[in-house]
């Protein structure tokens, strides 16, 4: 009896779990065959399983000794991939919004300040229900793992409470969320299917520093920017804008960040690229029925490797309209539509290959 027991308890062992694959095990149980957790193969991405339908993020970092740095590195960089994935998800989800009541067309300049703010608030506080749920280090290479998950539930839960946001873009994202998922779970798998298979091989990471990102300064037109070696592989970009109407500045940076290619990770220093800036809005004279207003942007692509300049981009100038509060909107929209490819132009141009 014992030995039958015994053996079958081995046939249990030897039985393979489903795959990994798409619409089939549960995305973050379970075990490969080479012992791995399942979660560590099946990366980043929109998956549907026993929490039901939710963002799953991979973050890893390789060669810190330093076991709490080496958790804390790899738990930044998994909720960097939720946020990137989100950023995806939620665009998708206010361009179909724009299009179903504006036609694409935005002539009504409120209109368009509402969806860049709803963006962003959606943004801000659906990411502070990322949970971190599991962790795994290689025995043999010493990588250090992290699962981040938001659920999707948790987002219409935190739509629901913003009563900030105007009611119909609320609704909208209700009605919507699971029909967007749906539509980015079956555009990432396509983007699977085009890129390589194969798994990268971690490199030796430097661990998250505290957030001392430098302020703001203007450039030294006297003074050439630092030399820099360009980056191998996707370029993990660092963002931070300060002054008025930074929030809606920031919103631009990133969107210009991300459809570049570029890797955005806006809550952590552990990049290898950091643009800070630092916006200044100064009421000028009244002048002939219009509110004029200043309106002048520093910013510094820093080089995180050497912790020097690599590119800078003044703007200054003055825009008026018959209120005050349309000037603003137009400086912020003038801003964004010059400055933010001018950066991204910036970047390409010192750190790809």
């Amino acid at each position: 009896m014992k030995r039958i027991s015994l053996l079958f308890c081995g046939l249990l062992m030897a039985c393979p779990g489903p795959g990994p694959g798409h619409g089939g095990a549960d995305p973050i149980t379970g075990v490969t065959p080479t012992g791995k957790p399942r979660w560590v193969d099946k990366g980043s991405g929109a998956f549907n399983g026993k929490l039901g339908k939710a963002f799953y993020g991979v973050g890893l970092v390789a060669g810190v000794k330093n076991p709490a740095l080496s958790r804390q590195t790899a738990d930044n960089r998994a909720r960097g991939e939720i946020a990137k994935i989100f950023h995806t998800y939620i665009a998708a989800m206010m361009k179909d919004y724009q299009r179903s009541t504006t036609a694409g067309d935005f002539k009504a300049s409120a209109e368009e300040q509402d969806v860049v703010s709803a963006q962003k608030t959606i943004t801000e506080v659906t990411l502070r229900g990322v949970e971190i749920r599991d962790h795994w280090r290689d025995p043999a290479t010493g990588t250090e793992y992290a699962l981040a998950v938001l659920e999707l539930k948790r987002i219409m839960d935190a739509v629901g409470k913003q009563q900030k946001l105007p009611a119909r873009i609320r609704d909208h994202v209700r009605k919507n969320a699971e029909r967007a998922f749906n539509d980015l779970d079956k555009e990432l798998q396509k983007r699977t299917q085009r890129q390589d298979p194969a798994p990268p091989t971690p490199t030796p990471d430097t661990p998250d520093t505290p957030d001392t990102s430098p302020e703001a300064k203007p450039p030294v037109a006297t003074t050439p920017p630092a030399p820099v070696v360009k980056k191998k592989g996707k370029l993990r970009v660092g963002l931070k804008i300060t002054g008025r109407e930074s929030k809606k500045i920031q919103t631009c940076f990133a969107s210009e960040i991300i459809n570049a290619g570029f890797e955005l990770i806006e809550t952590s220093n552990d990049v290898d690229v950091m643009v800070v800036g630092t916006t200044r809005y100064k009421k000028a004279r009244y002048n002939n029925g219009q509110h004029m207003v200043k309106v002048a942007i520093n910013v510094r692509v820093m080089d995180m490797d050497t912790g020097k300049t690599a590119a800078a981009v003044a703007r200054s100038f003055k825009t008026g309209r018959p209120t005050l509060t349309e000037a603003l909107q137009t400086g912020t929209k003038k801003l964004c539509k010059l400055v933010t490819p001018q950066v991204v132009e910036r970047i390409k141009k010192a750190f790809v290959k």
